[in-house]
């Protein structure tokens, strides 16, 4: 992987502050490469806020203190310095840069870093307009920027537009299995697929039903393997109200999603914080995937092996697994050795499912 150049000059910036990791808090989200913070802290560590299961878990495993959650900053003690490498979607940037200059004490700094292609030059601008800051900006390459904000007032509302984060978003979709029915879903930035129903999404669920309706699944059991916001999940319960259903993900505020969407449809959703259902040890008769093959990800890391190899973990004998990703990964061979039984059930040239068993 390649070096990031914002998380550098933020790792520059912290060694060159002298300030204690007690006093110091670290904000994080996928952008941030955690094996980089940690191979930089080897002993004290500064406090981590992330809303991602897998960089907490790995925090605490080094004996970091950190706390995964929405970015709630009264979850953390209080800090002289925070470290934030800048988010990819505006309004979760905004809502963090806002919640953390309302905490930060007067005359204390918070250090942000990122691409020029990533909002970092505009986001810099609209702060350097601010009465309450300060701002030294310093370029790293010419498409990365660091900046050290100062806050020289008491802020007491947010000074850029978070597109109300705090709030969650409505979506509503055509119910798939009735004419002329709306399904409502809640969902927020920062969770994948956050603001639409995901074509890969949809066409597994399609091929689903179409096995289900040949084979007659009924299975007792459900895992919906990096849930999202619950739109598989919630599918599942509503076409087989007995079974048992399990949603997991590592993004936390994607797990919140889900328990207000399982609540919306009437539905007992089990909702677990795991990093590919690595803390799961029940087995189960169906799971559904879509993993995050997205920007964001390493396509060619092990990360399609981590997930065949948990569903192949936590699918019963007798069960089946569906997994959809896009088109040009070769999940199919991945699997072999595995999984007994691989079936290609569709391939459009953007997505495909594939069907997994043990049998």
């Amino acid at each position: 992987m390649s070096q990031d150049i914002a998380l550098s000059m933020l790792l520059s910036a912290y060694r060159a502050s002298g300030i204690s990791p007690d006093k110091t808090l670290w904000v994080a989200d996928e952008q941030t490469d955690i094996g980089t913070l940690l191979a930089n802290f080897a002993t004290e560590k500064p406090f981590l806020l992330t809303h991602r299961y897998d960089q907490v878990r790995a925090w605490r495993q080094m004996k970091g203190q950190g706390i995964a959650n929405d970015y709630d900053f009264s979850a953390c003690p209080s800090a002289s310095q925070i470290f934030f490498r800048i988010a990819k979607e505006k309004a979760l940037l905004h809502y963090i840069v806002n919640q953390a200059l309302i905490v930060l004490p007067v005359g204390d700094v918070l250090w942000l870093s990122g691409g020029v292609n990533e909002g970092a030059k505009s986001l810099f601008e609209k702060l350097r307009d601010s009465a309450f800051l300060n701002l030294d900006i310093e370029r790293g390459d010419k498409k990365t920027l660091l900046a050290k904000v100062t806050k020289t007032c008491e802020i007491n509302e947010a000074l850029l537009d978070d597109r109300d984060y705090a709030d969650w978003f409505e979506l509503r979709y055509d119910d798939p299995d009735e004419t002329d029915v709306l399904q409502t879903f809640v969902s927020k930035c920062g969770i994948y697929g956050w603001d639409k129903l995901d074509l890969g999404t949809e066409l597994l669920w399609q091929m689903v039903m179409a096995v289900d309706a040949e084979k007659n699944l009924q299975p007792e059991s459900i895992l919906d393997l990096g849930c999202g916001y619950g739109w598989l999940i919630v599918q599942a319960g509503l076409q087989w109200p007995e079974a048992k259903l399990v949603a997991t993900d590592n993004n936390v505020t994607a797990l919140m999603a889900v328990q207000q969407n399982a609540y919306r449809f009437g539905l007992v959703v089990d909702v677990i914080a795991a990093d590919a259902g690595d803390e799961i040890q029940s087995s189960f008769d169906l799971i559904l995937c879509n993993p995050p093959f997205h920007q964001g990800f390493d396509v060619e890391n092990d990360l399609t092996l981590h997930f065949l190899k948990s569903a192949a973990r936590l699918l019963a004998k007798t069960g089946a697994a569906f997994f959809v990703v896009n088109s040009f990964i070769p999940l199919e061979k991945k699997a072999v050795g595995i999984f007994k039984r691989i079936e290609l059930l569709e391939d459009n040239r953007k997505f495909k499912v594939i069907k997994l068993s043990h049998m």
